[in-house]
């Protein structure tokens, strides 16, 4: 099962409309917490039906085979995605358990690819801790694409899913993506992510979902690496950077602005890289990320050079 048959739900996030300034500008002050809670408070009582924490990762699809293995670890292009290829083939084999989760979906964020993720990993292998990377649970999906979503849910069919789990398996790094407490106010919750340094909150809204974070990043794609002197003369690499304007037989891109090569990363910037530009504002007429600078380099299987629109 692909992506796109798996549920329609997770085929997209936008930004929180309440974010997004009449200029078409988005609007996310790196310091204005207090903005985005007020946001997330409105839609709550507004009746919006679901938040839940925004992971930093690589979006992915565990595809389960009948005999209660994982045959398959997917990007949301469609391809395998690398980062997770510890997770393929584990699982238990239950003759009387195993055959009724064949061609159930895990859709869910594979903690890896990002340099938090790598300083995690590197944390748990110098005390010993091997294993897949974690891997946080948005929904569960039937072959029939019926979507199961919310911590109880999701909780109860990995339990049922994996019956081999305990705590000294792999499976206890599986978990679904945190929401609030009983009784807890999507406010706090929200604070609270943010306090204990998280990226941010995915909102669920009739049917849409939403991004609510501090940070604004977007996906663009290395045109070319061209080296230019600074004002005080010596010579930096910088990578034009561009988004996918027509993706249809014959892809074009188009030049939205120059930015800094970080250091040690000039190599890494082919033609057709992706990486991610990260800043305050994002310029939706131009494309244009205004003060942005490039924090990471995007695998190749997991997002593809015609994904990143303007």
């Amino acid at each position: 099962m692909s992506y796109a048959t798996a549920h329609a739900l997770y085929s997209s996030v936008t930004d929180l409309p309440e974010l997004v300034s009449d200029d078409e500008l988005v609007s996310l002050p790196s310091r204005d917490i207090a903005a985005i809670l007020d946001a997330v408070e409105a839609r709550e009582q507004a009746g919006a039906t679901r938040i839940q924490e925004k992971v930093d990762g690589c979006w992915c699809a565990l595809h389960v085979g009948a005999s209660g293995r994982i045959l398959s670890a997917t990007a949301r292009s469609g391809l395998p995605l690398r980062m997770a290829v510890e997770w393929v083939d584990k699982g238990e084999r239950h003759r009387r358990l195993g055959y009724r989760w064949g061609g159930w979906t895990i859709i869910g964020e594979c903690e890896a690819g990002t340099k938090r993720a790598g300083e995690r990993r590197e944390q748990r292998e110098q005390s010993g801790n091997y294993g897949p990377p974690p891997f946080h649970v948005f929904a569960v999906v039937a072959p029939n694409g019926d979507c199961y979503q919310g911590h109880r849910d999701v909780a109860d069919l990995l339990y049922r899913m994996l019956p081999g789990a305990n705590a000294t398996s792999h499976w206890h790094r599986m978990r679904p993506v945190r929401e609030p407490n009983p009784g807890e106010s999507w406010r706090s919750f929200a604070e609270r992510i943010f306090a204990e340094g998280g990226e941010g909150v995915i909102l669920h809204d009739d049917g849409v979902l939403y991004r609510a974070k501090p940070v604004i990043d977007a996906d663009r794609v290395v045109l070319k690496v061209v080296t230019e002197k600074d004002r005080n003369g010596t010579a930096r690499p910088k990578a034009l950077v561009g988004y996918c304007f027509c993706w249809g037989k014959r892809p074009q891109f188009r030049i939205s602005q120059k930015v800094q090569v970080p250091r040690g990363t000039q190599r890494m910037l082919k033609r057709g890289t992706v990486v991610t530009v990260v800043s305050s504002h994002i310029d939706r007429k131009t494309g244009v990320v205004r003060h942005g600078r490039i924090a990471e380099i995007r695998q190749p299987e997991d997002k593809l050079a015609t994904e990143c629109r303007r």
